[in-house]
């Protein structure tokens, strides 16, 4: 019989940013499950060293509290630095993320090297 298969994980990549989508955020101001797991998700790569920063991205309000504050808040508590979080808070969809993280991605690198936190639907 055969060991289980232990899951190794990818080798880490050189990026510069993280990018983080945003996502519905609870009346309570508690990210969603699926907000959870994207900012463990994105915690999880900093610490590996995937990136030196992270973005999140949303400005969704949902009961007054913002989508990429929230996973901001998220990453802080997960150990990633305040120094290493920008935000950005203009987009309302998914195709706005896009929209207005390559724009703030455009400013500082003129060929950015993005790793994406999203869920697959």
């Amino acid at each position: 019989m055969n060991p289980p298969a232990r899951h190794e994980p990818e080798p880490r990549s050189e990026r510069d940013v993280i990018v983080v989508l945003g996502c519905r955020v609870l009346a309570s101001g508690e990210p969603t499950a699926a907000a959870r797991r994207r900012a463990e998700a994105a915690t999880a790569a900093f610490h590996l060293g995937v990136a030196p920063r992270v973005l999140t991205s949303g400005g969704r309000r949902w009961s007054g509290r913002i989508e990429a504050r929230v996973l901001a808040h998220e990453l802080g508590r997960g150990g990633v630095p305040a120094t290493a979080i920008d935000e950005e808070l203009w987009s309302l969809t998914t195709y706005e993320n896009a929209i207005f993280s390559a724009a703030w991605l455009s400013r500082r690198w003129a060929r950015p090297r993005v790793a994406l936190v999203t869920c697959a639907w």
